[in-house]
């Protein structure tokens, strides 16, 4: 940010709005974490995780990559993301009774679309859960709704919940995250280094 202050790229209110918003986003962390963890007790999601597909759009495509990668590390099994306007040219054919699907919802042009997509795949699964981090809150029990967040899309307070997801399913599979999966890898590629 300061950078982009330098370059002129953005003004000094901006950047004080940003800033503002970025520390309003890690107050709410603890609440944010607090709620995901009673959340996840009471719905069990991910109970029997097979695989999983994380949408999501904006800055939240990153978002979804990297919800996708924690999920398919802590589980070790198939994982894919997408952005929510790719989804419809071939990966919603993967979906079927079997498949987990998170979508990262917040306020751009594609909320319409996701929300679309979430009560679709609810007729095709029951293992559909949304994060929202729209101004408008979503009154449903597969619903996380989290502070909106315009500048960095609610970023940080969606990673908090896919974080907890990663933990919060192994274990209630009776895994442990952290388990022994082809570790040996690394060491044959020398990825990782040994002390």
């Amino acid at each position: 940010m300061h950078l982009a202050c330098k370059k002129r790229k953005i003004g000094a209110n901006q950047f004080h709005t940003i800033y503002h918003e970025l520390l309003s986003s890690i107050e709410e962390l603890p609440d944010i974490f607090a709620r995901t963890v009673d959340w996840c007790k009471a719905t069990k999601f991910g109970n029997g995780m097979k695989n999983v597909f994380v949408l999501g759009c904006g800055m939240n495509y990153g978002t979804a990559l990297e919800g996708q990668l924690k999920l398919m590390e802590t589980m070790c099994m198939p994982a894919a993301f997408n952005d929510i306007e790719e989804f419809p040219h071939g990966m919603h054919r993967a979906i079927n009774q079997n498949s987990s699907v998170i979508l990262l919802n917040c306020e751009n042009s594609n909320a319409p679309f996701i929300e679309k997509t979430f009560r679709y795949l609810r007729t095709k699964t029951d293992k559909v859960m949304m994060i929202n981090a729209q101004r408008k809150k979503i009154k449903d029990p597969m619903v996380i709704n989290i502070q909106h967040h315009p500048y960095t899309q609610s970023v940080l307070g969606i990673t908090m919940v896919i974080q907890i997801l990663s933990v919060f399913i192994p274990e209630i599979n009776g895994l442990d995250p952290n388990r022994n999966a082809n570790n040996d890898y690394t060491k044959y590629m020398s990825t990782r280094v040994s002390v």
